[in-house]
Parts: C-alpha cells; structure tokens; sequence
C-alpha cells in the first residue's frame, strides 16, 4: 500500500512558502506521512518571481509531483489536531510559528552543506531593513512601531562589519547611516537576485533580523548551518575553521511582529470568518537568538484608534440607513 503524503499550497513569498513547507514537514512527521511537493500548489508569486525556484533547490531532497491526487482532503491552521483519513493532505495557510520550523531542517541539510562546501563564512553581521508594503503605517499590523529605535538598539548589542540588504537599499542605509554613523565597515549586498541574496546571508556570522519572514528564514538557515560546522568541521570543506558558539547573542529579532488594534477573534461569531493570530514567531534562545522591543508611539496610535472608530461608525450609519430604506420599501409593496 502506498504510503500517505502531504504538502502544502504555497503562497506569497519565500520566508512564507518556508513556514508552509515546515508546517507540512511537521504534519508528515507527526502522522507518519510522506512530504511531498505539488507543482500544481506552487503559486507563482507576484512579488518575488523566483521563490518556486529557490524553494526547490533548499528542498530539493523533497519529492516533487506533476499532478495533484484525487483522494484530497484541506486542512487549515486551525484543524491540524485533527486526524485524516485521506491519502492526500493540503495544508492550507501561512503557518508562522516557531514550532513547525525545526520539521524542516532535515530537508534543507543538503541545501546548507552543500553551501558550506562552496562558500566561506563570512564576518558579516547582515542587517535586513524590510520597507516596501511596510512604509505606509495606518492599519498595518505587520509595521514596526518605531523603525529606527529598533535598529539602532539592535546596532549596540551585535558588532560590526555589516552586510546591509534591502528592498529599498539607498533609503535603507541612509536611515542606518544615520542612527550609526560611527560604524564604517558597512557595505550593501547588491544582487538583486534571490537565490544568491539568500545564500550570502546565510553565510554571514551575525543577523539583525526586522519583521519579515525572509529574513527570519535567512537567520535560521545561517545558525543551522553554524551548527553543522561546529559538529562537524569537514562540513565546510577545509574553507572556514569551525568556531564554538561564541559569548552573547548572533541574532536579534523583533519581540513583537505585528501590532493589533482590534481582537478579531471578537467577530469568530461571523460565519465563515476564520482567524489564526499572527504572534510572535519566537525567540529560540539556545541558539544564541535574542528579542529586541521598541517603544510605541501612543499619540499616533490613540489617532489610529479614532480613525477606526470614525468609519465604524459611518459604515453602521450607512448600514442602518440601507437596512430603513429597505424595511419601507418592502412596506410599500404590500
């Protein structure tokens, strides 16, 4: 009897299709299934045209299907407790949690080795400023609250030199430039292209991480791979000597990854709404990871919670007004 598989529908972009792919590692390792990938389930991404490409080269140990199964059950964020009989399991979500990701270290082992092989570690500490859809702040949950105040904490607790990357680079490493001016080893990585934007940063020694799953996913990948040169120092292949962990953090991260105004579990009686929150991705601190929090501006926001509050009440004033017009239309009919 054939074995049961399961994967994922992968959506958005790279750091996104990781957590899809580790929730689908975990799922096939908890219930004895086969992790597969699905080329009908890869999405082609709008923002980030070569994450297909990337994602099976990190996976390439993963068997990949032309065709989707018949026998298909969908499982969400929300029912993965839940047992299935069927021979083919699509999980679908972003699954941004801390739990699923170590799932997928086994299946990425390949990927990293091979990179130890090819390239030497470099003294970097790579510094990931996220602006693109983050710059505009009103109702962005995903928003740092006070960009700059992040950075330059995140600058005093990890050393130079600094590998800046961006989507926004001049804008980003005049804001660095800055809040740090005394910190002169800082170049700009200046691929543009994905696969080896990945690969750099994965082979630095320290990361500041902002709130995006790309570089988060970067992060891990690069103390993954530090672990296995420390194990094992033919891993790199002769190119780096391999180092014990050293004193103090090699990663820092957001403490909190995005902002909420509004409980939205508080509409779960709506049918049809779903709702998984978007917490903290987590802060594994053996590895050597440390959280860094920044301070809110509560004038800005006590602004935002008005606004909110100004077109709720505009929407209820339209709904009351249609909800009228509707009640005296339907009199005048009788």
């Amino acid at each position: 009897m054939p074995r049961q598989q399961v994967t994922a529908h992968f959506t958005s972009g790279l750091g996104n299709r990781l957590f899809q792919a580790a929730a689908a590692a975990w799922y096939a390792s908890k219930h004895d299934r086969q992790f597969v990938i699905c080329e009908a389930l890869l999405e082609v991404p709008v923002h980030a045209s070569e994450a297909n490409e990337v994602l099976l080269d990190l996976l390439h140990t993963v068997p990949v299907l032309k065709q989707r199964p018949s026998d298909v059950a969908i499982v969400s964020e929300q029912d993965l407790a839940w047992p299935q009989t069927a021979s083919f399991i699509v999980l679908e979500g972003y699954f941004q949690q801390e739990t699923f990701a170590e799932a997928l270290r086994p299946y990425v082992t390949g990927y990293l080795r091979r990179l130890l092989h090819s390239t030497p570690r470099s003294p970097h500490c790579f510094v990931h400023v996220r602006q693109g859809d983050y710059k505009g702040r009103l109702f962005n949950i995903f928003a740092l609250r006070d960009l700059p105040e992040y950075y330059r904490r995140a600058l005093r607790m990890l050393p130079g030199p600094y590998l800046l990357t961006s989507d926004e680079p001049q804008r980003a490493q005049t804001m660095l430039e800055a809040l740090w001016p005394e910190a002169s080893e800082r170049s700009l990585l200046e691929t543009t292209h994905l696969g080896p934007t990945l690969a750099s940063l994965i082979m630095c020694s320290r990361a500041i991480v902002c709130n995006s799953t790309f570089s988060w996913w970067a992060a891990r990948l690069m103390t993954w791979s530090q672990c296995m040169e420390h194990q094992d120092p033919r891993a790199s292949g002769g190119s780096v000597a391999a180092e014990g962990p050293t004193s103090g953090p090699i990663v820092v991260v957001p403490k909190t990854w995005c902002r909420t105004l509004v409980d939205l579990s508080w509409f779960a009686w709506i049918p049809g709404f779903r709702w998984a929150p978007i917490g903290d991705l987590g802060t594994p601190e053996s590895a050597g990871w440390t959280s860094v929090d920044w301070p809110t501006n509560d004038g800005l926001e006590a602004a935002e919670l008005a606004l909110i509050a100004l077109v709720a009440g505009l929407v209820l004033r339209f709904a009351r007004s249609y909800m009228n017009s509707n009640k005296y239309g339907c009199q005048g009919l009788e």
